[in-house]
Formats: C-alpha cells, sequence, structure tokens
C-alpha cells in the first residue's frame, strides 16, 4: 500500500511539473500596435485575395469585355455619309496616309478601342467618353503585336485597355496596370481632335473610318462639344512625369514654347478651330522660336512662314522643311488631375520667369 501510494505522488508531481514547464515554454501574446500591424495585400480589380485596389473601378454598363474591334474598314471623303462638318473626329497622319476616326463611332464604351492599320503601322484608336480623352498607341510592343479592346474597366476613371494576354493599360498614362506586361508603357502615336471640316482641311487625301454597325459595335453615348472642348487641357505624357496646358492659357497665347522631359516643344493653338497642335521646337540641331502675328506664324530667326496645322514651312528660307509632331492627350482638366496627381500644370506666370 505504502508503495502504491508512493508511486501515486510521484506521477501526480511528474505531471505539476510536466504543465509548469508547458506555461513557462509557451510564448506570451502581446497586443499589437496600429503600427506595427502587418497590412493586406493589394490587388487588381478581378484578382482573389487580399483587398481590392480602390484605383480600379468596373464599369456598371459592362462587365465582361468587349471583342476587339479589328475590322475597319475606310472611304474616301466624297463617299463619307452622315458626318457634318462640325462632328469632332480623331485625326491619325502616319507617313502620308491620313485617317479621320468619327467620335459618333468611338462613343460609347464598347467602341472605345479600335484598332487599325494606318502607314504600315499597327495602332490603336481610343476615345474615353467619361474623360473626354482621345489617344492613339503602337500596337507593337517588346516585339509583340498587340489587339486591344475596351476592358469595362477603369484606372481611377481612365480608360483601361486589354490586350489578349488579359493584360489592362490605362489610357491617359500610357501603363499597363496589370498582368504579364505590367510596367511597360505604350508609344503614343501623334493624332489630333479636330472638326471633320478642319481635319479634311489640313489632309484633303484623307479617308474616314466606315466600320458597320453592328451588335457589338453600335455608337452609344454623347459627343464632345464645343462648350466642353473648351474646358479642357492638352497633356504630355513621359517616362516621369506629365504636364497639362489648359486650352484657355493656349487660346490665349496662341504660341507656347517649353520644354518637356528635356526636348524643347512648341504648341501652337488655334481657337477659331478649336485646334492644338504639339511640335518638336528644335528642327536640324538649332531651336526655333515662333511668333503669331497678323494671323500667320513665323520663326523670329528667318521670317519664314509656317502652317500652323501640320508645321510645314511654306515659304521664306525655310520653306519645304516640317517640324517633327509631339503626341499629346487631350482631356477634361479635372479627369487629367484626378489620374495623373503627380502631373506639373503650366502657368502664364512661366512666361515671365523666362523674360
Amino acid at each position: 500500500m505504502k508503495i502504491a501510494a508512493a508511486i501515486g505522488m510521484a506521477v501526480a508531481l511528474i505531471a505539476l511539473v510536466v504543465v509548469a514547464l508547458n506555461m513557462e515554454s509557451k510564448p506570451k501574446v502581446e497586443p499589437v500596435s496600429p503600427k506595427d500591424r502587418v497590412k493586406p495585400q493589394v490587388v487588381g480589380a478581378g484578382q482573389t485575395g487580399g483587398t481590392r485596389d480602390p484605383n480600379f473601378r468596373t464599369s456598371s454598363i459592362q462587365k465582361e469585355p468587349f471583342r476587339a474591334i479589328s475590322k475597319v474598314t475606310s472611304v474616301s471623303v466624297g463617299e463619307i455619309e452622315g458626318l457634318g462638318d462640325d462632328s469632332f473626329v480623331i485625326g491619325v497622319a502616319v507617313g502620308k496616309q491620313a485617317r479621320a476616326y468619327p467620335l459618333t463611332m468611338l462613343s460609347g464604351l464598347s467602341n472605345a478601342v479600335v484598332n487599325d492599320e494606318l502607314g504600315g503601322k499597327l495602332i490603336s484608336v481610343t476615345w474615353s467618353d467619361a474623360c473626354e480623352s482621345s489617344a492613339v498607341f503602337a500596337r507593337k510592343t517588346k516585339n509583340l503585336n498587340l489587339l486591344m479592346q475596351s476592358s469595362g474597366n477603369h484606372w481611377r476613371d481612365s480608360l483601361l485597355m486589354q490586350d489578349e494576354s488579359g493584360s489592362l493599360w490605362s489610357q491617359l498614362t500610357t501603363e499597363c496596370k496589370r498582368g504579364s506586361l505590367g510596367g511597360n508603357k505604350l508609344q503614343l502615336i501623334p493624332s489630333t481632335l479636330a472638326t471633320w471640316s478642319n481635319w479634311k482641311t489640313m489632309h484633303p487625301e484623307t479617308s474616314v473610318m466606315n466600320m458597320d454597325i453592328a451588335a457589338d459595335a453600335k455608337p452609344e453615348g454623347e459627343v464632345v462639344s464645343f462648350e466642353k472642348i473648351s474646358q479642357s487641357l492638352i497633356g504630355f505624357v513621359g517616362y516621369g512625369k506629365q504636364k497639362g496646358y489648359r486650352r484657355s492659357h493656349l487660346y490665349e497665347h496662341r504660341v507656347i514654347h517649353d520644354e518637356f522631359e528635356g526636348q524643347k516643344i512648341v504648341l501652337i493653338a488655334d481657337p477659331d478651330s478649336h485646334t492644338v497642335q504639339a511640335f518638336e521646337g528644335n528642327l536640324d540641331e538649332k531651336v526655333l522660336e515662333f511668333r503669331w502675328a497678323e494671323n500667320q506664324l513665323t520663326d523670329v530667326g528667318t521670317n519664314s512662314q509656317w502652317d500652323p496645322a501640320t508645321g510645314v514651312c511654306t515659304s521664306g528660307q525655310l520653306a519645304g522643311k516640317q517640324l517633327r509632331s509631339v503626341p499629346v492627350i487631350p482631356c477634361l482638366v479635372s479627369k487629367w488631375r484626378e489620374i495623373n496627381r503627380d502631373t506639373d500644370m503650366w502657368s502664364p506666370r512661366e512666361l515671365d520667369e523666362k523674360k
């Protein structure tokens, strides 16, 4: 009996020791302060896990991607029907070919992106009703020929295009925001937002997109107005910065010289036609200074006369020379500043600083 009692006491003592050891080895749980908490992973729209990136917004019109519009035919100036002289078009000239893309066909989320080939270059012509912004891109990047379509989503308020790999591209930043091509940027192609009357005056031999009105290509939404255009800006998008120029300032000064990412540029505005052209400010390694006087554009150095719409010198010492166009994106001021939050904005004060 005494032996059994001793064994029982020994077992109990061992059990107490084991419990004590477990209590000592168990880590203490301390409350975590908010600054030390691990932030949840931010993912793009349509991804799973973590939290959704608030910059990605899904359209209430259509959540599924639209089919790419690529079967584009064109007609001549004399063949186009139903396009008024005051209707706005996105005009593109590549080499010796020029083409107009009417906003009446591009307006509406399903029509926002059109793939085409012009002057031997594969391009995507884009329009956003939300931002009233137009941009034309080269479809070739990293040796890939991309086919673009509207994704049905937006990054902030910027139209998001989708390529065949599923990568999403922002119209107003030109960047791939999500997907296997993330971090790359599309090359902008010079284009002009102009009335049909002004575009065919600038390019008499232009063709016009003639897209059949089908279920997947139906014009929707409102088209830009002269009043809204006056409230917009012209924006430059570079590799590390952006800069916007209000149309009201451009119309007032007509000619603005500036520098963007090391490149001399000149913006030439025509308030009567509501058009703005941007060119490189140097020619044959010489920087030119332009002025608008007596309804003519001339350079200060040689007094040669220039066509403000095409950048061609029409008479004088530099006759036949042509300035190189610089791609810009027209956009509503409020939308540009919301999407490109670090943008620089040109101010008339810059003219005083240069004096």
